[in-house]
This record gives C-alpha cells, sequence and structure tokens, in this order.
C-alpha cells in the first residue's frame, strides 16, 4: 500500500479543521460586531428596536437610556451580508440598515476604513455612525440618519 495521495492529505485536513473554525468562529471570513447604544433621555420612554438579517433575527427588544444591544456574525464570502433594524421612540420610528458594507459599516457611510464594529448611537436628533478608535479611547461618529423619513 502507498503513501496517501496529496489530495487525501488536503481532504483529510479540511474534514477536521473546517469543522474547528466552525466553533471557534468565522473560519475563512471575518468577523463583525454591530452595537446599539441607546443615549435618549433616562425620562423619555423606552427605544424599542427589532434588527434582522436574512440568516438572524433577535426579536423586539427594549433598551433603556445607556443600555446597549451588540452581536457578532461571520461577513458573507462576497461581502453580502445585511443586517437591518427598526427603531420605535415615543411618537417616531425608522428602519435602515445598520450593516451592509465591511469598509464603512453602511454603503456611502462616513467610517471611510476597514473596520469590525459599527457603532450605533440613537439620540433624539436622530442616528449617528461611529468608528473605534481603541488607540486613543475615542469614538468618533457622524450623524447619518434624522427620526424622520
Amino acid at each position: 500500500m502507498g503513501h496517501p495521495s496529496f489530495i487525501t492529505i488536503i481532504l483529510l485536513l479540511l474534514l477536521f479543521v473546517f469543522p474547528l473554525g466552525l466553533i471557534r468562529g468565522c473560519f475563512l471570513y471575518e468577523k463583525y460586531q454591530v452595537q446599539i447604544i441607546d443615549d435618549l433621555p433616562s425620562d423619555s420612554p423606552q427605544l424599542k428596536l427589532h434588527c434582522a438579517s436574512k440568516q438572524d433575527d433577535f426579536g423586539i427588544r427594549f433598551l433603556s437610556s445607556t443600555q446597549n444591544f451588540t452581536w457578532s456574525f461571520c461577513e458573507d464570502l462576497l461581502d453580502r451580508t445585511l443586517y437591518f433594524c427598526h427603531f420605535w421612540w415615543d411618537s417616531n420610528d425608522r428602519v435602515f440598515d445598520v450593516f451592509n458594507d465591511p469598509w464603512s459599516c453602511i454603503h456611502g457611510g462616513h467610517v471611510n476604513d476597514y473596520i469590525n464594529t459599527c457603532v450605533w448611537v440613537v439620540r433624539p436628533e436622530g442616528f449617528y455612525l461611529g468608528k473605534d478608535h481603541y488607540r486613543n479611547g475615542t469614538l468618533k461618529m457622524y450623524k447619518v440618519y434624522d427620526w424622520g423619513s
């Protein structure tokens, strides 16, 4: 009996390595995180939100002032991952994509470099997208949407 072929070795490696990658997280894909932070007044109604993608539905959540909701995911191989959220606060509501672009969180976003964490801050005047600058501990934010359509 001869030595195993190159193809057999590769198949065996994939058989053992691929499941380990699934257990540990994103095997061949980049891992991302979306964080929604409630920065609404503490004496105002709770923020209600519903976030989902084609594969995931996080259900309806209620946040109080300073609370956050965070999730992690692996980017699609072809960079097609899309998460959206519907927000309700007082008499306002708004729906938009919170992630659809691995380079700037959302297409046309002001966070113009490759990041792994998209931080959305919800305020009375609208929605801000931020990039966490880990080196100096600051969060640079840009207003992206108003509460109105």
